[in-house]
């Protein structure tokens, strides 16, 4: 199996470079998804956590029961 050597002196750090714009497209693609998903979750804490404290009735309504001491 023969694999290929890394030459860092012929690297092509050209900013305008296709495979610049590629590796631009990806990482900026990456975030985006990452950002969406980190969102996503967070309404749905959110709207999980709101629907706990709706279940929850207020003390008024409670049965509580306290025995003298």
């Amino acid at each position: 199996m023969a694999y290929a050597k890394l030459n860092l002196h012929n690297l092509n750090f050209n900013l305008h470079s296709h495979r610049a714009q590629l590796a631009y497209t990806a990482l900026i693609s990456g975030a985006v998804v990452a950002s969406t998903i980190f969102a996503f979750q967070k309404v749905k804490q959110i709207s999980r956590l709101k629907n706990l404290k709706d279940s929850i009735p207020p003390q008024s309504e409670a049965n509580i029961v306290c025995t003298p001491i």
